[in-house]
């Protein structure tokens, strides 16, 4: 009996450390509706993508999105998958950002650090190399004219 009582005390001890380190865990990441946003959002929520990637040439570091091309680059981004990190390490390489302006007039960014990291506005997830690799093939993915001087973050 009393070997019974050790079993049911350690697994409700272990059930209570996972969900207080769950918990823990969730207090220092965002929480996934921004990851939901992005595999909902339709492309004519979008009112226009400009595409910014560093380091670049100054002159060839941006590139406004088609009509057509927005449309791809957000059915690109609606399979974004991975999970959520509360502290990213720091990453060096090439950064490509998508600026959207939304119908609304609200703007979003959205980001790959390093073919490590994608960033929804403030949230950062971890969806894998071979995803984020594939942002090499948004259109206009290696810049192709400088960034306008009425350009806002």
């Amino acid at each position: 009996m009393k070997r019974g009582l050790q079993i049911t005390a350690g697994i409700a001890l272990a059930a209570i450390l996972a969900i207080g380190g769950r918990t823990a865990w969730q207090r220092g990441c965002p929480p996934r509706p921004a990851l939901a946003w992005l595999q909902r959002l339709q492309p004519e929520e979008v009112t226009e993508i400009e595409l910014v990637t560093t380091p670049q040439a100054p002159e060839e570091c941006c590139h406004r999105m088609s009509t057509e091309e927005s449309a791809r680059a957000v059915r690109f981004l609606n399979t974004a998958q991975g999970r959520c990190l509360a502290r990213p390490e720091p990453v060096a390489g090439r950064e490509i950002t998508l600026h959207l302006t939304m119908q609304d007039g609200s703007r979003h960014t959205i980001t790959n650090t390093g073919n490590v990291y994608l960033y929804i506005d403030e949230a950062c997830y971890l969806p894998g190399y071979n995803w984020l690799s594939c942002w090499e093939e948004l259109p206009g993915a290696a810049g192709d004219v400088p960034l306008p001087e009425d350009f806002v973050y």
